[in-house]
């Protein structure tokens, strides 16, 4: 599997309508990666029942985490060259991921691309997606750079995103932005 797309989740009701956007709108065929911090049991049946596919790989945290240890789970156990971060509240467009693995094949010494996404906000309505917004990054990227810090806000990856971008710059590598094709 050359992609994988790691969605930590707890119980947002977006969740179901993230993961069925992925299905429809991933040409490309991908593995799943879902971790899920303290599962109501209605959602836990919901996941077990997923993770009977043979793309899909379930993580149960039975103690909130949060959600950068949480991507960092879903990263250590996923198998592509190249891993999408979305969080379970993003709603993926059609043919989104095309442009990212183009971009990151074409050029490798990038080894980040996030795509421009939408926020119903009046002062930001476009800007370059932080982690967990659908971007994508390469397997030796993180094998360079590392994981998230999860020592980060404890429940979001806000905090995290700047400290991995400053790593990444460190290391060489020159992260970009791609327009989403929709």
């Amino acid at each position: 599997m050359n992609l994988s797309v790691v969605i930590p989740t707890l119980e947002a009701p977006a969740y179901h309508g993230c993961i069925k956007r992925l299905w429809i709108n991933t040409p490309l065929p991908f593995e799943l990666v879902i971790v899920c911090d303290t599962p109501s049991p209605a959602k836990r049946a919901a996941l077990n029942e997923m993770a009977w596919k043979p793309n899909v790989k379930l993580i149960i945290n039975d103690k909130r985490v949060g959600v950068c240890r949480a991507f960092n789970q879903g990263m250590k156990v996923a198998q592509g060259k190249f891993i999408a971060l979305v969080s379970d509240d993003v709603m993926v467009y059609p043919h989104w991921i095309e442009p990212l693995v183009e971009t990151l094949t074409d050029h490798p010494e990038w080894g980040f691309a996030a795509p421009i996404v939408e926020r119903e906000s009046k002062d930001q309505e476009w800007y370059f997606a932080a982690p967990g917004e659908g971007n994508l990054m390469t397997r030796g990227l993180i094998e360079k750079v590392g994981y998230l810090d999860d020592q980060c806000l404890a429940l979001q990856v806000q905090g995290a995103d700047g400290d991995y971008y400053v790593r990444m710059l460190r290391a060489g590598y020159r992260p970009t932005g791609v327009v989403e094709s929709r």
